[in-house]
């Protein structure tokens, strides 16, 4: 008998990557008896129409009777019959809470197991307020964090989608969890793959075809500025900041060859992230049954090398160059697009 295993994310720790390695390698992948179903890259749409709102950023309503899933069910228990494997991907899914959790179980008629691929939160965070301003948010760094501690009070918000210990206790009651855990730095692109394959239980001696193009870039301090001075002068003139920024970094910063100094978390957050690195950690290690691979969650340790960013760079107030640039990026859009 095959089981059924969710990828459930996290965001931001090479989920995307994972993706298309699974997407690029199905037919290898079955003659190993693990099938990726669809055409897609991923299931994220898929189960945006089926768990709507559960996945807290989405507005529609959940779909028990989405055409989708009548068809993914009666092709996962072939599948299972078969003795094959099917693996779902979603990085949507570990911002869920119970009730989504529950919600998808009954959908799917359950499922067997759930792995998340994780990295530590210092390493997540930024990246993460980095993903926002693609959006079109001009929050600082900051306030970004400070939203984060309001939103960890009650389990909502943007803490839910990084709460990885918290995302293993949920799955915990509903399947079997498996984390691989990547480290901050790694020598090896493909090193969160092979964790991936532990800890799905997947055996491949054959050589699998890794992508090419680069799936996230990360932005500079500099540009990071710029970006959150070009969505509040966009904001400010009735523009759509999403479309503005999303333009912005796409054409101008995912391109460039230079790159600034990176961005890291803050410093007065110092303790603070250490803390919930290890709260969240200790859930983890309670709720998952195989942890594959390992991560710093002190940041005093070598492998983070204990950068922070100190008040002087803290990314926050923006000065008159970013306003003067943003203004020439604002309105080079509004030529182009008019």
């Amino acid at each position: 008998m095959g089981k059924l295993i969710v990828h459930a994310g996290q965001m931001k720790s090479s989920t995307t990557y994972i993706q298309k390695i699974l997407s690029k390698n199905r037919d290898l992948l079955s003659k190993k008896g693990f099938l990726y179903p669809g055409n897609s890259e991923n299931h994220q749409i898929l189960f945006y129409k089926i768990c709507g709102s559960h996945i807290y950023w989405r507005n529609e309503k959940p779909n028990i009777n989405h055409s989708g899933l009548s068809k993914l069910v009666e092709k996962i228990n072939y599948e299972k019959e078969s003795g094959r494997n099917i693996v779902l991907s979603a990085e949507g899914l570990s911002s869920m809470d119970e009730k989504g959790v529950d919600f998808l179980y009954e959908a799917l008629g359950g499922f067997d197991s759930v792995v998340f691929t994780i990295r530590s939160l210092h390493k997540t965070l930024p990246s993460a307020w980095q993903q926002t301003l693609k959006s079109g948010s001009y929050s600082s760094l900051n306030d970004f964090f400070k939203k984060l501690e309001r939103n960890r009070k009650n389990l909502e918000g943007y803490w839910r989608t990084y709460a990885f210990g918290n995302a293993a206790k949920i799955w915990g009651g509903y399947a079997d969890v498996r984390a691989a855990l990547l480290p901050n730095e790694t020598s090896s692109d493909s090193y969160s793959w092979e964790l991936f394959c532990q800890s799905v239980g997947l055996n491949l001696n054959e050589k699998v075809s890794l992508p090419i193009d680069k799936v996230n870039s990360s932005i500079s301090q500099n540009t990071a500025r710029l970006m959150r001075a070009v969505s509040l002068l966009a904001d400010s003139e009735g523009l759509n900041k999403r479309d503005v920024a999303r333009w912005f970094y796409n054409d101008f910063v995912l391109g460039s060859k230079v790159k600034g100094d990176k961005i890291f978390p803050p410093v007065e957050f110092k303790e603070v992230l250490d803390s919930w690195n290890y709260e969240e950690l200790a859930l983890l290690k309670e709720h998952a049954s195989i942890l594959s691979g390992s991560f710093d969650i002190y940041s005093e340790f070598e492998n983070y090398n204990g950068k922070w960013l100190d008040k002087d760079k803290s990314i926050g107030e923006l000065t008159q160059y970013d306003s003067e640039m943003a203004s020439h990026v604002v309105n080079f859009f509004k030529s182009k697009f008019k």
